[in-house]
């Protein structure tokens, strides 16, 4: 088990860091960056000290978590020191899983974000490239007509000479 895994507090996605986790495929690896604070965890929640002694990385998991709501948390610091090491080892699992997870449907929404912006910056750049086209067209018919204009009184002056 990596203990390098850890995620961005605000935005709960991974973020740089070595070795970390992989997604199990080939071409992703999403290192997932646990950096919360365990000592002021430890104000909020009843935490053992041999969690936090021995299982600091599972602790860890457990807070930034976005599947637990703050009594599940404390369900679970109090439930941990009882449960054997396949149960441990089990939830350790499911919560790295989750954030694996987790990350990488946030890399695909940021993903399908990035290419919908680009798509519709396209349109728009077109849509404004055709407005300055259509206002230099307007432009250049009015000063053909006041050109003309301008003509045909040079014209008529000479005209009447």
């Amino acid at each position: 088990m990596d203990d390098n895994l850890q995620l961005d507090q605000a935005s709960q996605t991974p973020v740089g860091g070595g070795g970390g986790a992989t997604t199990g495929t080939a071409a992703v690896a999403i290192p997932v960056v646990l950096n919360p604070d365990l000592e002021a965890a430890k104000v909020k929640f009843d935490i053992p000290q041999v969690i936090l002694d021995n299982s600091a990385e599972l602790a860890q998991l457990i807070l930034v978590t976005g599947s637990m709501n703050d009594e599940e948390r404390q369900y679970w610091f109090n439930i941990l020191p009882i449960m054997s090491e396949d149960q441990v080892e089990r939830l350790r699992q499911i919560l790295v899983t989750e954030q694996r997870k987790m990350a990488e449907l946030n890399q695909t929404y940021n993903e399908a974000i990035t290419a919908i912006n680009e798509k519709y910056l396209l349109k728009w750049q077109d849509k404004q490239t055709t407005e300055k086209r259509e206002k230099l067209v307007q432009a250049e018919s009015q000063e053909e007509n006041l050109e003309a204009k301008k003509e045909e009184e040079l014209l008529s002056t000479l005209q009447a000479l």
